[in-house]
């Protein structure tokens, strides 16, 4: 299998970055955001943050509800580029 070049790659990580930032905004609805409450609450249970993983879509849910989980993927964006070279 080809690699990929690397405009693709940055190509892709902007368009998921993009979908994120959406998703996290919470006007996203249906299937995708279905897949990504229980994404993050799989991830908040499992980082014991939440008893089960149905409470943890709850959390995830009401963190994405008041803006706190763009705010925390913008924090890790701006680390993220403080560690480039």
């Amino acid at each position: 299998m080809a690699s990929t070049s690397t405009p693709a790659r940055a190509a892709f990580r902007r368009a998921a970055s993009a979908w994120a930032l959406y998703a996290l905004s919470g006007v996203e609805v249906g299937p995708r955001m279905d897949l990504a409450l229980l994404n993050a609450g799989a991830g908040l249970y499992l980082g014991d943050r939440a008893p089960s993983i149905a409470a943890g879509v709850a959390l995830a849910r009401e963190l994405i509800g008041q803006g706190l989980a763009a705010q925390k993927l913008d924090e890790f964006h701006r680390a993220t580029n403080e560690l480039r070279p």
